[in-house]
């Protein structure tokens, strides 16, 4: 929730701080035991008072974006968590060029400040990480194993082949 105050302190911000007469609220998927009621389906909750106390930063919050808008230099701001958080930004394809296309940052289930933490100590690739240093979960030592290691074979027991015939079948 608290991604949402800023763009709806922008939008009050854009119509002139104009409240809407039944305020501000954003619906929030209900908690159910499994049964569904379309009428308790979502929990209204109002944010007015998070977005007005968010307000007054917005015109200098607008004046600093602007003035990186208009600058003919790209701004100094390495890769980090920022890039996405609360979403993408849309100058992710310029900062991460020099992410190589198959990097740190694709280890799968690794937590985001891990994956910036061999950033920042310059592992950009999976050749670079040193296994021995690193924590990682079995499967994802296995995906490093298995791009870094020439004619790597995880060690796999087959016990029983199960075809599908509508799979297999064409």
């Amino acid at each position: 929730m608290r991604k949402l105050i800023f763009p709806l302190a922008i939008l009050l911000f854009t119509f002139n701080s104009c409240v809407p007469e039944d305020g501000i609220s954003i619906g929030v998927f209900s908690e159910t035991d499994g049964k569904v009621d379309i009428n308790e389906l979502f929990t209204i909750e109002s944010v007015l008072d998070k977005v007005l106390e968010f307000l007054p930063r917005i015109p200098n919050e607008v004046k600093r974006l602007k003035n990186v808008i208009e600058s003919p230099e790209i701004p100094r701001v390495d890769i980090g968590p920022h890039c996405s958080d609360p979403y993408d930004c849309d100058f992710k394809g310029t900062c991460w060029k020099h992410i190589p296309e198959y990097s740190v940052f694709d280890i799968s289930r690794l937590n985001k400040d891990k994956k910036f933490d061999l950033y920042n100590q310059g592992v950009l690739t999976l050749h670079e990480i040193d296994l021995s240093q690193t924590n990682l979960n079995p499967n994802q030592v296995l995906q490093v194993e298995s791009i870094i290691l020439p004619n790597y074979r995880p060690k796999v027991s087959v016990t029983r082949l199960i075809m599908d015939f509508n799979t297999c079948c064409f």
